[in-house]
């Protein structure tokens, strides 16, 4: 069943597979809400009275909040997983491109798993390289789970 709506919150096919509802929306909407989302809406929304200067202030401004607020999820984390061991000083170049790194994860499930890289490194630096970090920002969600799940995979199983 296909019926067209004008809200992004609405769906517009409804369709049971295996158990589970999905809903879709039609794709201007959905491009239109990801726009927004990024303030990227200038063209789309024809939002002239802001200059394209101002619209990308804007644009970078929600983007460091974003990426403020993530590293925050993940020192929160990491902070909650210890549990007292002796910690050294990571090496201060491999902090940074962490952080650089870090920033940059959105979703809960990643977060809580660089926060256990971090954790892991205070614990015992040296232990987790940067050629790691640069593959698990590479992978999404799912390809990290399947790679958790890999016997290979045992320095993500801490």
């Amino acid at each position: 069943m296909t019926n067209k709506v004008e809200s992004i919150d609405k769906p517009i096919e409804n369709s049971r597979a295996l158990g589970v509802l999905k809903t879709f929306t039609d794709s201007k909407n959905k491009m239109k809400s990801i726009a927004e989302k990024y303030a990227i809406d200038g063209e789309i929304n024809n939002t002239q009275e802001r200059t394209l200067k101002e619209r990308l202030q804007v644009r970078l401004q929600k983007k460091q909040q974003q990426e403020q607020s993530n590293l925050e999820q993940i020192i929160k984390q990491a902070y909650n997983q210890c549990n007292d061991e002796t910690a050294r000083d990571p090496d201060p170049d491999w902090l940074v491109r962490f952080i650089e790194m870090a920033q940059q994860i959105h979703t809960p499930s990643m977060q809580k798993l660089w926060a256990k890289i971090l954790k892991q490194e205070i614990i015992q630096p040296g232990s987790v390289s940067l050629r790691t970090l640069k593959i698990l920002l590479s992978m999404t969600h799912r390809e990290a789970a399947l790679f958790q799940k890999s016997p290979d995979s045992y320095l993500l199983h801490w």
